[in-house]
């Protein structure tokens, strides 16, 4: 039996097969709505067979159930599936183990189960066999580096559909490097404008002296994002993004020059970079003075920075996508860095002396 992970547990009571066809239905009550939905499409595409809803218990049907006894023997993530001459029994601990004991049961199918068109004359017969199920790790991963080589957001949502045929539930999303910015924030828009593109790309090895002579980009959308969270969720995956700061940072440098280590080079003069290794330019704001008075802060801490500087990235980031108060914008012309600093809590390092309660909240 060909099936990717390898099954705990497989048993084959007896030779033979299941044969589904255009009587075949489906049943799935409540609690098993996608697994339900992703079966019906896929298979559906690749078998032609319309598997539609059975209306009573009966043979030739495949039957999906979330089953806490399930859980207790297997876990959330664990499932049970039976063929038998009458039907299929599948069940999982919870949703995420029904929709991997789903995947399974395309598996059996065997590999024009994963066409998107049917096959004319094509016989489905799945093995009668029993599998008992459940992964030895909670996070199965697999990281995506879009920022060194951009991939559309079409080749991203096929990318899932892979991690979910092979029950691997974290897409780890590399979304910025040296060599690219991919993703979109409203209040930098030269991150993309600038940063998610460089003038040419290395073929090969990073010794190769071969180049592709011509530019190389592109980003993801607020709307992009959205839809590749929402159907990763629908696949049980979790997207966790990788932003790297304050390091790895040449094509934000690239895009806001006034924000890398001026002190030290000519960031004005950066480029995207187009190779690989490791850069010496990173995010490295100019010094900023210590609070006036430690009274300035209404608690212990009385650390400046940079209002709406760009060390708080993740933060701003986060705030204008919707995650926050959107930070107050200073400064003039196409910079975005602050004319003053700010208490940590609150109050101006201008105007905190002799007032003791200054700054506070």
């Amino acid at each position: 039996m060909d099936v990717i992970p390898e099954p705990l547990r497989t048993t084959a009571p007896e030779d033979g097969f299941l044969e589904l066809g255009p009587r075949t239905r489906l049943a799935a009550p409540a609690g098993t709505e996608r697994t339900e939905r992703w079966l019906r499409a896929v298979l559906g595409a690749a078998t032609g067979l319309p598997l539609l809803p059975a209306q009573e218990p009966g043979d030739d049907v495949v039957r999906l159930s979330v089953d806490p006894a399930v859980t207790g023997d297997l876990g959330a993530e664990g499932y049970r599936l039976a063929v038998t001459p009458t039907g299929v029994d599948l069940a999982g601990g919870g949703p995420a183990g029904l929709f991997w004991g789903a995947q399974t049961l395309r598996q059996l199918l065997g590999p024009d189960a994963f066409r998107r068109a049917p096959l004319p004359g094509r016989t489905w017969r799945l093995p009668l066999t029993r599998v008992e199920d459940s992964p030895r790790f909670r996070w199965r991963g697999l990281m995506l580096d879009v920022a060194r080589h951009f991939m559309p957001r079409d080749g991203v949502l096929r990318y899932l559909d892979l991690m979910a045929a092979h029950k691997l539930n974290v897409l780890h999303f590399h979304l910025t490097d040296d060599q690219g910015w991919r993703l979109e924030i409203k209040r930098y828009p030269r991150l993309t404008e600038i940063g998610s593109w460089r003038a040419r790309t290395k073929i090969g090895h990073r010794a190769s002296p071969l180049w592709e002579e011509k530019p190389h980009g592109g980003h993801y959308t607020h709307d992009d994002i959205r839809e590749i969270v929402a159907y990763a969720a629908e696949r049980h995956i979790t997207v966790v993004p990788e932003i790297d700061i304050p390091g790895h940072s040449q094509a934000a440098v690239a895009a806001y020059p006034e924000l890398g280590n001026t002190d030290v080079i000519d960031t004005t003069a950066l480029t995207v970079w187009d190779t690989w290794g490791i850069s010496p330019n990173v995010l490295a704001p100019p010094p900023t003075p210590p609070c006036a008075s430690t009274r300035a802060c209404s608690r212990k801490s009385s650390t400046c920075f940079p209002r709406g500087s760009f060390t708080s990235a993740a933060t701003n980031a986060r705030r204008s996508s919707g995650g926050g108060r959107p930070p107050r914008r200073h400064g003039s012309g196409n910079s975005d860095w602050p004319a003053r600093t700010r208490c940590r809590h609150g109050s101006s390092a201008t105007s905190t002396r002799g007032s003791p309660r200054a700054g506070a909240a």
